[in-house]
């Protein structure tokens, strides 16, 4: 049996390694596609679209996630087309809370527990309106006691 020269083998899977860090190098640089080093692979996306009952689009809807118990929260606005994107939530419940101005504000839950992304289609519905109306004048004063009051002759 020969003994086994451990720092040649070191050597070895040291080289192998610096060539595959070398040729995934080279392959991104040569298409373009960016490398992303340290990312979470347990965090998840939570996108999607806001609309009205009709089916248009709600651009500049506010859309908060928010998980109460950790205090998580984050906040984002739809672009022109209504859509919304949160990257790197982490798994957990969260409550999604969509409003906007002239619309009943809609609430959905979602659970994020990997990397899938999870995409919601949020209907707002038209909030009702409401007028306040204020009347303001003078009563005619109501004789509701008879014998309260004295009748005073004109011709005196």
């Amino acid at each position: 049996m020969r003994p086994v020269n451990f720092l040649a083998v070191t050597l070895k899977s040291f080289r192998t390694m610096c060539a595959s860090v070398l040729l995934v190098l080279t392959v991104s640089s040569l298409t373009g596609l960016p490398i992303t080093l340290g990312q979470s692979l347990g965090a998840g996306t939570i996108g999607g679209t806001v609309s009205d009952e009709t089916g248009a689009v709600v651009p500049g809807a506010i859309v908060v996630i928010e998980n109460r118990i950790t205090g998580y929260k984050r906040t984002t606005s739809t672009a022109a087309d209504g859509a919304f994107r949160f990257d790197n939530i982490p798994p957990n419940n969260y409550s999604v809370t969509v409003s906007a101005q002239g619309f009943t504000a809609a609430q959905q839950t979602v659970d994020v527990r990997s990397a899938v992304p999870q995409t919601l289609k949020i209907a707002l519905t038209v909030s009702g309106t409401s007028a306040t109306v204020e009347v303001q004048g003078a009563a005619d004063i109501i004789e509701t006691v008879p014998t309260t009051h004295v009748d005073v002759d004109q011709s005196l």
